[in-house]
């Protein structure tokens, strides 16, 4: 069963050449439908360029990922990464939802805790 708690600690990886897997990354967030209770994609946090240059981080559709020995793979399809996957699945990524560390309060407005994984 898939959990966020879990899913921070999985590597991405990506097929090379004679179908090996070569690692791409691992896991930052888990990122959520806006109007529905679904995970649409995951965000990859990919290493510094020799420990000093930045990468961006990118969006990866949660239907193109595979699960392999070490962590998840991604399916080698143009529209699985970024914009390309968002416009496939119709959704807005500025409008998704990580719930990790959200603030939870009950109704009369008392703060409960913040939630720390969802199954």
């Amino acid at each position: 069963m898939f959990s966020t708690k879990d899913a921070s600690k999985q590597r991405i990886f990506i097929r090379a050449k004679q179908d090996r897997i070569k690692k791409y990354g691992s896991i930052r967030r888990v990122i959520f439908h806006p109007s529905k209770a679904q995970v649409v994609g995951i965000v990859v946090k990919r290493p510094d360029l020799l420990l000093m240059v930045k990468r961006k981080e990118r969006f990866v559709a949660f239907d193109r990922l595979e699960e392999v020995e070490r962590g998840y793979c991604v399916s080698d399809k143009p529209d699985s990464w970024d914009a390309a996957a968002c416009k496939r699945l119709n959704i807005d990524f500025d409008k998704c939802i990580i719930w990790d560390y959200m603030p939870v309060r009950s109704a009369s407005g008392q703060e409960l805790g913040t939630i720390s994984n969802v199954v």
